[in-house]
């Protein structure tokens, strides 16, 4: 076990220090399995599944770092204004991670974003369809998170659907009241916009 721990450490240093490259990568793994495999001959029954369960653990791990490294990159690409880049690179961290609601989000955010900046109707149209569908995948994965809910309902009066915009930042609010004010400016933005100033001044003012 202790052998297993320190290869598993000497992949996860391997990685950081050449930055997460897949090179640095497939050695430490074919490191790891060498090292495992390297055992007197003799019968061992049930090492073949041990083996087997130690080279998914490290090809799980290995996966997940190369999404987290992706969602790095994307908060980079931001920085810079760089919305496709920083949606390629979201796209790479779903693709990779095991089930993150918070990168679904992000990569609606960035749709979201995109839609804002697109003078092209139709173009504009489908960044709202996607940046709804990355909001309500991150809802069904994590049902308690506020900011799924607000994604959503920030599609929702972008595209002047007043009433779900407002359900919609009523369940964000719900969900955290305490911690984000900005959940309650978007709920009075919906009601302010469908005339419900006493309501609107309601939120603000609670």
């Amino acid at each position: 076990m202790g052998l297993l721990l320190g290869v598993l450490a000497a992949i996860s240093h391997m990685a950081v220090d050449i930055g997460g490259s897949y090179p640095a990568i497939v050695a430490s793994l074919a490191m790891l399995i060498a090292l495992l495999c390297w055992q007197p001959r003799q019968h061992k029954p049930g090492r073949g599944w041990v083996l087997l369960g130690l080279i998914l653990v490290a090809v799980l791990a290995a996966s997940q770092y190369t999404a987290a490294s992706a969602a790095e990159r994307a908060k980079i690409y931001l920085e810079n204004d760089d919305y496709p880049a920083a949606a390629s690179a979201y796209d790479d961290a779903n693709k990779y991670g095991i089930g993150n609601p918070d990168w679904l989000t992000a990569r609606g955010i960035v749709a979201l974003a995109q839609a804002q900046l697109s003078h092209n109707k139709p173009q504009r149209q489908s960044y709202l369809d996607e940046a709804l569908d990355y909001a309500r995948r991150a809802e069904a994965l994590d049902h308690y998170d506020g900011q799924h809910w607000q994604l959503e309902s920030r599609v929702w009066l972008a595209q002047n659907q007043l009433q779900a915009a407002t359900d919609a930042a009523i369940r964000a609010l719900a969900r955290d009241s305490n911690n984000h004010p900005e959940y309650a400016g978007d709920l009075a933005a919906a009601q302010w916009r469908q005339g419900r100033y006493d309501e609107a001044l309601a939120v603000i003012d609670a």
